[in-house]
């Protein structure tokens, strides 16, 4: 388990990036078919 700050600041960060930037990043998760779908 992470600590509270750094789970804070993941969080952030994940939702600073754009679902391009998502299924860039983790293309396990976020495949490049639902990228250009709304989150």
């Amino acid at each position: 388990m992470l600590p509270a700050e750094d789970a804070w600041q993941l969080l952030q960060f994940m939702q600073a990036l754009s679902p391009q930037d998502m299924a860039r990043h983790f293309p396990g998760i976020y495949p490049a078919s639902s990228a250009s779908a709304p989150a």
